[in-house]
C-alpha cells in the first residue's frame, strides 16, 4: 500500500452532537473536528498538520492524539502546536491502536465543545495524509447534500506516484460490520 495523499473518512456526528452556534458570519458553515493519531512518527504528522493549516473551509479544530509514543513525539508534538490555535494535543499513556487513538480524540473534540461549538462533523486523517486545501469543503457539501450519508471519503492518491490511484471510496455492509475498498 501506498502513503496517502488524499483524506480518509469523514464520519457524521452521532446524536448528541448539535450543530454549533457561533455568533460570526461562518456560523452558515458545519463546525468540523480532524482528528490525526500519531504513533512515534512526529515529522510525518507534522506534514499533515501543515497541510491542514492550508485548508479553504472555515469552521474546523485539529484534534492531535498521541497514542504512546515511546519516542520524543509527544512533546516535539507539543512544542509545534503551542503557537497554532484551533490544534491541539491529547496524551495516551499507552498506545490504544488507531481505533482507540481516534475514539480518544473524538472524546477530546466532544469536551471541547464547551470551549468552542460542537462539532456537526469528525474527519478521521491518517498522519500521512495531505488534503487538497479544497477537499474538507467537498466533504462537508456532500454530507450536508446527502442527509441519508454517514459518512463521505475522497480519492486517495500514492504519495510517490500522485496519478496512480490508492481508493476511491468503498461500501459498507452493516449487517457484518466491514467496509471494504
Amino acid at each position: 500500500m501506498g502513503s496517502e495523499t488524499g483524506m480518509t473518512n469523514m464520519a457524521k456526528g452521532t446524536a448528541d452532537i448539535t450543530r454549533g452556534a457561533a455568533s460570526d458570519t461562518t456560523s452558515a458553515f458545519p463546525f468540523v473536528r480532524v482528528v490525526v493519531v500519531n504513533w512515534n512518527q512526529w515529522r510525518t504528522t507534522v506534514g499533515t498538520l501543515q497541510a491542514l493549516e492550508r485548508i479553504e473551509y472555515p469552521r474546523f479544530e485539529v484534534v492531535v492524539v498521541d497514542n504512546g509514543s515511546s519516542d520524543d513525539s509527544a512533546d516535539r508534538l507539543a512544542a509545534w502546536l503551542a503557537s497554532r490555535p484551533g490544534m491541539s494535543l491529547t496524551r495516551l499513556p499507552e498506545n490504544r491502536g488507531f481505533a482507540g487513538g481516534v475514539n480518544a480524540g473524538i472524546l477530546a473534540g466532544m469536551a471541547r465543545a464547551a470551549e468552542t461549538a460542537r462539532a456537526d462533523y469528525f474527519w478521521l486523517l491518517n498522519n500521512d495524509a495531505v488534503p487538497e486545501p479544497s477537499a474538507l469543503g467537498h466533504l462537508v457539501m456532500a454530507l450536508e447534500q446527502d442527509s441519508s450519508a454517514a459518512a463521505a471519503g475522497s480519492l486517495i492518491l500514492y504519495a510517490d506516484a500522485p496519478s496512480l490511484v490508492w481508493a476511491a471510496g468503498g461500501d459498507i455492509v452493516p449487517w457484518w460490520g466491514i467496509t471494504r475498498h
